[in-house]
């Protein structure tokens, strides 16, 4: 029973070495999404703290068979918040419409994934 228990204990923190979680909050707080990457790429989508989206895995197969998104290790990780203001083509309501959110870029070997928070 003991060298089940070191077993268990060794593998948790294995993967909790190699799992690396990233998060990014919208510009008033109550949303937040959490990212980990580990063997494979995850979200979760939190409101006012609670989950309204649970961990999700991202990936996208390409043409030649490689799956982005597996064994994915990150390179670069960028936070960004942005304030804009946007003039629809189309006339609406209001002449501008604001457009503001934080984002967080994960760059990988070969692609990068963006998360918004609104």
């Amino acid at each position: 029973m003991k060298k089940y228990s070191i077993f268990i204990l060794f593998v948790t923190l294995v993967f909790n070495v190699f799992a690396k979680d990233y998060s990014v909050e919208s510009p008033s707080g109550k949303i937040m999404v959490k990212v980990s990457v580990a063997e494979k790429i995850s979200y979760a989508v939190l409101l006012n703290g609670k989950e309204i989206i649970v961990p999700s895995i991202v990936s996208m197969k390409i043409n030649d068979g490689t799956i982005w998104g597996e064994n994915a290790k990150v390179k670069k990780a960028k936070s960004t918040s942005v304030s804009e203001e946007i003039i629809p083509v189309v006339k609406r309501k209001y002449a501008k419409i604001e457009n503001n959110y934080n984002l967080l870029t994960l760059s990988f070997k070969g692609y990068a994934i963006q998360f918004r928070a609104y």
